[in-house]
């Protein structure tokens, strides 16, 4: 058995130890960073739908577009000159009044040859635009 002198000062550092441990444990969440709920848009304006109820379809049906594409297409001189050739790959994106936006070319063949793509595919008629849940959509 341990003298009374010692024994106490056991007790003591037990119980102040405890009552460290309990108030860093009581303390801690008071000064923990509020959880902030993140906002986002709920406008549905600037969403892209990739898979839709009703896709878009160009006026006059794929097979009218792909006259459209070859008739108006214009070979550049110069890539002619310099036997530039090659299929430009394209995406765009149908907006909600038909029209064709952000155009952008995915495989760059030659400079000349890309522009005129861009050019062709922005001067397209109107298309349909997509539907999903009874909703336009781009």
């Amino acid at each position: 058995m341990y003298p009374p002198r010692i024994y106490f000062h056991f007790l003591f550092m037990k119980l102040l130890t405890l009552f460290s441990v309990f108030l860093l444990a009581t303390a801690a969440p008071t000064f923990a960073q509020k959880p902030t709920k993140l906002k986002y848009p709920t406008d549905d304006n600037s969403r892209i739908y990739d898979a839709v109820e009703q896709p878009a379809v160009p006026k006059g049906g794929p097979q009218g577009y792909a006259d459209y594409l070859a008739s108006h297409q214009k070979y550049p001189t110069a890539a002619m000159q310099a036997k530039q050739e090659g299929t430009v790959m394209v995406t765009f994106v149908v907006e909600k009044s038909g029209g064709i936006g952000e155009v952008a070319v995915q495989q760059p063949i030659a400079p000349l040859l890309d522009a005129e793509a861009i050019r062709v595919i922005k001067s397209a008629p109107k298309w349909t635009p997509a539907h999903h849940k009874g909703k336009v959509v781009r």
